[in-house]
Order: C-alpha cells, then structure tokens, then sequence
C-alpha cells in the first residue's frame, strides 16, 4: 500500500515538472511615459493600478518597485498626470467633506489611533495621497478610497531616495524629528516637481506570453475588443488576434488575472 502511494505521488511530480510553467513577468513601464521621460535624468513614478504596484523610474529604466493598495471599485483610483513636490511628516488626517463616506469630518491628529495615514503622506492633489498604513493586509487589493497606501518600510525607502535626490535634509533625520515631536506636522519642500502617472494598463505582453488584469473599475464596454486592440498593436507583421479565443478566455477566468502564452489567442 505504501509502496502505491509512493510510486502514484512520484508520478504526479514528474509530471507537474514537465509542465510547462509560465514565466514570472518582469515590471514593464507604461511604454508612452517611458519614452515620454527618456531624455529626462529626474526620478519620475508609475502608479500601476490594476497590478497594485508603485515603481520609481529613471529615464525609461526600472529602479525600484513596491506594493501598493489602491481605490476600492466604488472610489477608483484616477487616472492621468500629477505631481510630488512634498513631503509630509506626523500628518494631520482631514476627512474629505465632500465625500459620503465620512461619517466624521472632524481632523484627527498625527499619530492618533484613529489616523490612518501613519507617519508620512505626499499628496498628488484633490486629496489623493500615497500613505503609509496600518492595514497592512490591505497591500495588493482593492481597498483604499482612492489613495495610494504603502507599507511603513516601503513608503520610507521611497522617501529617501527622493530626499537624496531633491533635497538637502535626510529622511533618516526627518524620521528622527518625527518621533521626537510625534503630535506635530511638518514638510519638506523637494525641489523638483516629481512626476507621477497613473496608468490603467490591463494588458501586459512580454516573453511571447500575456498577462490580462480584470477590469474592476468597469472602464472597458467590451474588454476582449480592447484586448484584441492592445494585443494587435504590438504583433508582428502577419500574425492577428483571434477575438473569439479572447472571449472564451475571458468567458472562463471572469475576474480573474490571466497569464497564457500569446500564441492560445492568435488566428
């Protein structure tokens, strides 16, 4: 009996090793911003919405890149160009009057227990932030009211590379004031306006493989037309998209992240 069970599992693992796995995709940069900030030497960040990543960029090259939690379906994420040019220590939370899910518009003080934004924000404007958090497990969903949330480690790590470049003050001392006077807010000033974009990019192609992210803000009317739109723009002379193959696929994995060879949705 034992010896059937050995001999049934040793067949199981060689085959699930001749398995052909798929690639684990390398961080792409939304191609447009990325030839966009070639010829510029400044850092410059991609918010990555449907992949839940924030990755700091340098002309068109990766430098780093961190998880982030985005806006919940009902409150999205926007889309488009902003900017960081401060950074905010020990900060205040205001609630958003005009919004409905307030349920107190009343601020709360850095550090409080009932503060979620931790001990650092940097506002891309219209009350949209990237964050620190203490709902950590948060990180890679669709959770926040629209925000960037970021992990303490993270959100200090990108901090200081943006001091080191844009400014004469340290983070590692800025984190010491912090603590030091945890109850009052203070900002640097960077001196240089860093730009950041927020894609929406629910296809990815790389390796001969493609990967399609669920549309959870609902911004395609006809996600397998688009797909077949994106996909056919970067094929090879000859080759085409078959939509009928998409739409299965999307058929079967319906809000899910697809990850394929491109090969299974051509003619």
């Amino acid at each position: 009996m034992v010896r059937k069970i050995l001999g049934s599992f040793l067949i199981f693992f060689l085959l699930a090793c001749t398995i052909k796995q798929p690639p684990l995709f390398s961080v792409s940069l939304n191609k447009d911003y990325a030839a966009q900030m070639r010829k510029e030497k400044s850092y410059w960040i991609e918010v990555q919405i449907p992949q839940h990543k924030l990755v700091l960029a340098k002309k068109d090259n990766v430098v780093k890149t961190y998880p982030i939690a985005v806006g919940m379906p009902s409150y999205p994420t926007p889309t488009g160009q902003r900017f960081i040019n401060r950074i905010i220590w020990n900060p205040w939370w205001v609630p958003p009057k005009t919004s409905d899910w307030v349920e107190d518009p009343t601020p709360i003080a850095p550090r409080s227990a009932n503060n979620p934004l931790g001990e650092i924000k940097m506002p891309l404007g219209n009350s949209y932030l990237i964050h620190g958090t203490k709902q950590v497990a948060s990180i890679g969903q669709w959770a926040s009211h629209g925000c960037i949330r970021m992990v303490y480690e993270d959100l200090f790590g990108l901090v200081s590379l943006l001091l080191s470049e844009y400014s004469k003050e340290l983070a590692v001392d800025m984190m010491e004031k912090a603590n030091e006077t945890p109850h009052k807010e203070f900002f640097n000033k960077l001196d240089f306006d860093v730009p950041v974009f927020l894609t929406y990019d629910l296809v990815k192609i790389q390796n001969d493989y493609i990967v399609i992210y669920p549309d959870i803000y609902k911004k395609q009317k006809d996600l397998a037309h688009y797909v077949v739109e994106v996909v056919n723009e970067n094929l090879d002379k000859g080759k085409k998209v078959n939509e009928r193959k998409v739409k299965s696929l999307l058929k079967l994995h319906k809000n899910q992240t697809i990850h394929v060879p491109l090969e299974t949705i051509l003619e």
